[in-house]
């Protein structure tokens, strides 16, 4: 009768289905209905103080500040609360410290340092509760509620933990200029320094285990589409793709420069030119503990002895991920010109070159923190649809989990 007996029922499956709500809709699918609520409360505060230290020395210091918490409510959330709900909390920073100097009537120095910071965690109450021992799972990459993904071809449904993260981003920047005052010309010349971290891991740091099930394995025959049930398997605990990762928490860390000049020169009372020119050196981004991996075409395989192999920091005298550029050099051209002394319009326009900082979202992810190195990952996936990739309830399951190890790390290892 189309009915699974309850000897074949995996009795991690059955643990894990005490977890899920009872349909409160009629139907085999769409039965479920739930509106959430969460409780926000962030706020923003501003700084400002200035002090004047003499007549011609002016100083002025400025921040804000703007920490956030979301946590959700236990009385209308998730129905599977508080497994799939996380504590969110965020921080922002910045503050900055000028010092404006008159030195003379034609020549002031301004002096800024400026900080910003930005700190994001995430934490699933499902981590450290103890679940995989409650529900038998002994191939857990973590303490934490693992991820169940059932499809098929009728409904599906799912269950799993709360999103982990934690970043935090800082970044400190002095700067000095100086304008000077020569007849026609008012020239200011100045210079930038920038030193730039990235701490932290994934969005979604930790995936202590993922299991999916289509309903591949009671269908009628393997490749019968649409003919087994996704639930089924899941009762079953015959598992068809399994994945499991933890991400480092990593120190990411960039350098860079910047000088400039610029002339704003009064041709005539109606014609100003602006000339400037930007030069900027940028530094690679590298990793406090040199975790870091990449696949390099240029690196001497050691094994094949041919072009392209895994590099892992600081092999080959090498510790950033791109080399230091020195060559970017940014010129800056505008104008303003009025028909007359006395017009109350004017003609404006410009020209300039610019560039963009590396980021750690394009350049440091798949090197630092995916990195085939540092990053414990594992799948499974059955491509035959007649035997598992394991059950539920194994106790020594045959999982591909690696880490790369310290001695591993060599080109074509």
């Amino acid at each position: 009768g189309n009915q699974i007996p309850a000897s074949e029922m995996d009795p991690v499956a059955l643990k894990i289905q005490a977890f899920l709500p009872m349909p409160n809709l009629p139907g085999y699918y769409n039965n479920f209905y739930y509106q959430t609520l969460s409780k926000s409360l962030p706020f923003t505060q501003f700084y400002r103080v200035d002090y004047n230290i003499s007549n011609s020395n002016r100083l002025n210091a400025s921040g804000t500040w703007n920490p956030s918490k979301t946590t959700p409510d236990s009385t209308l959330w998730s129905p599977t609360y508080p497994i799939s709900t996380n504590l969110s909390t965020s921080v922002n920073i910045q503050g900055q410290i000028t010092d404006v100097w008159t030195l003379s009537a034609t020549v002031v120095n301004e002096f800024r340092a400026a900080v910003i910071r930005q700190y994001i965690n995430g934490s699933p109450q499902a981590l450290g509760q103890g679940y995989p021992a409650k529900l038998g799972i002994n191939y857990a990459l973590a303490d934490l509620f693992p991820q169940i993904n059932v499809g098929g071809s009728i409904g599906s449904t799912s269950i799993g933990p709360g999103g982990s993260y934690k970043l935090g981003g800082n970044s400190y920047t002095p700067s000095d200029t100086v304008t000077i005052m020569r007849g026609k010309h008012i020239i200011k010349a100045g210079g930038q320094y920038e030193a730039n971290q990235d701490n932290g891991g994934n969005w979604g740091d930790t995936n202590a285990a993922t299991m999916s099930f289509s309903g591949v394995f009671t269908a009628k025959a393997p490749f019968a589409t649409g003919s087994g049930i996704g639930y089924a398997d899941f009762l079953t605990g015959q598992v068809d793709n399994w994945n499991a990762f933890l991400s480092p928490s990593v120190g990411l860390r960039m350098k860079a420069g910047s000088f400039f000049v610029q002339d704003d020169y009064k041709i005539r009372p109606n014609l100003t030119l602006n000339l400037g020119l930007r030069y900027q050196i940028q530094g690679g981004w590298s990793e406090v503990a040199n975790r870091m991996g990449i696949f390099d075409p240029t690196l001497m395989n050691l094994v094949t002895n041919t072009l392209g192999a895994m590099w892992y920091a600081p092999n080959n005298g090498r510790s950033a991920l791109q080399q230091t550029i020195y060559n970017t050099v940014l010129p800056r051209f505008g104008f303003a010109w009025s028909p007359g002394t006395s017009s109350k319009w004017s003609v404006r326009g410009g020209f300039g070159m610019y560039s963009h900082r590396w980021g750690t979202d394009v350049y440091g992810a798949p090197a630092v923190r995916n990195s085939t190195g540092f990053f414990t990952t594992g799948n499974l996936a059955e491509t035959t649809q007649v035997n598992p990739v394991f059950l539920l309830s194994s106790t020594h399951p045959a999982l591909d989990t690696y880490y790369r190890s310290a001695a591993a790390r060599t080109p074509g290892a």
